[in-house]
């Protein structure tokens, strides 16, 4: 008995240790095909980096390095850029940030840790990274031979004013349309949209996944929680749910491997 207590014991100790050490340390990089036609667009995004603490300058750097090996003409970031409003050298941190590199250009939402005492930092940070912060609003953007993809950002959904009917009103006539939301639960409000794909963060995937137990949830995040989920059969909008990069409340992930996610679409 006392044998088995002590396996036991060891057996959490070295899980725990890998949940701290190890996972939030990896950084896989997921790749999907998007559209049948023969025109490719490579958009990559990004999500829930939460600097601080336990994800550090040299961490973004490293992971600049990396998206930039992958060429994208496209980065978005779907929102939570620091983790709380911690004091950490907020923005020499986040300065390598600038050495994103994307041929069409790079873009953001606010997510909900972006609205809090953090909101005065987050728009100039990323302005000074040569991001455009999307606020209800799209780009349209040339994709080559007369195709254009389109780019809608939508505040957030927990302490901003989203206008979500204005973000998809600004998508209009584009050949390919990506909504940008940080809360993947208000994809539902996209249904009757005719958008091909939403890309949302916000959830990490459940941060802590252990066998046996619920998924860890947080609001608007509790019914799409990672990867892709069809919102609407009838006119294939897509949603994908990026586990993200960093963590919160505790510096731990199991199972929830971090993430870069990269969309090749091709539009016909």
């Amino acid at each position: 008995m006392k044998k088995t207590i002590m396996t036991a014991f060891g057996g959490l100790g070295l899980l725990a240790a890998y949940s701290i050490l190890v996972e939030p340390n990896r950084l896989a990089v997921k790749k999907y095909e998007m559209g049948t036609g023969q025109k490719r667009l490579r958009v990559v995004q990004l999500t829930d980096i939460h600097i601080g603490p336990f994800y550090p300058r040299r961490k973004v750097a490293r992971l600049v390095r990396k998206v930039n090996r992958l060429s994208p003409d496209v980065v978005v970031f779907t929102g939570d850029l620091y983790d709380r409003f911690i004091r950490y050298r907020r923005e020499d941190a986040a300065k390598p940030l600038v050495e994103l590199e994307a041929s069409l250009g790079k873009f953001a939402v606010w997510g909900n840790h972006d609205c809090t005492k953090m909101a005065r930092w987050y728009a100039p940070v990323l302005e000074r990274a040569r991001f455009i912060l999307l606020e209800n609003e799209a780009v349209i953007l040339p994709a080559g031979e007369g195709r254009t993809l389109a780019i809608g950002g939508t505040d957030d959904l927990l302490y901003g004013e989203p206008d979500i009917k204005q973000t998809v009103r600004g998508t209009a006539g584009s050949d390919y349309q990506i909504i940008l939301m940080h809360e993947p639960d208000g994809a539902d409000r996209l249904q009757g949209s005719g958008v091909n794909l939403i890309l949302s963060g916000h959830t990490h995937g459940g941060q802590i996944r252990l066998p046996l137990l619920p998924t860890v949830t947080t609001d608007l995040g509790k019914k799409y929680i990672r990867g892709f989920y069809t919102i609407n059969p009838e006119n294939s909008t897509e949603l994908y749910v990026n586990k993200g990069i960093g963590c919160t409340q505790i510096p731990a992930r199991l199972g929830a491997v971090p993430e870069i996610a990269v969309f090749d679409i091709k539009m016909v």
